[in-house]
């Protein structure tokens, strides 16, 4: 058992700059599209009652996925400094 553990261990965190900028591509996708199927959501609401909501579903679909982006270029920003910094031990 022991061994195991210490297999998955080895694999999880033997690339862990190329791991976080996996998931953060993941997350990046998830959150867009959760954010822009509430945004038409909202817009289909709002069709109705003709209120707020009509604005806050445009805003939605514009502004949110720019958030999303620019959160996501620090994460994967920092996966790429992780992987330079550890090609760079690699070398000395």
């Amino acid at each position: 058992m022991n061994e195991k553990l210490k297999e998955l261990d080895g694999r999880l965190f033997s690339n862990v700059g190329a791991n976080i900028k996996k998931v953060t591509k993941i997350v990046f996708w998830v959150e867009t599209a959760c954010s822009l199927i509430a945004a038409i959501i909202m817009l289909f609401i709002a069709m109705d009652w003709e209120d707020e909501r009509l604005l806050i579903g445009t805003l939605s679909c514009l502004v949110a996925p720019v958030l999303f982006w620019l959160g996501s270029l620090a994460m994967y920003g920092f996966g790429e400094l992780v992987d330079r910094v550890i090609k760079i031990s690699e070398k000395n």
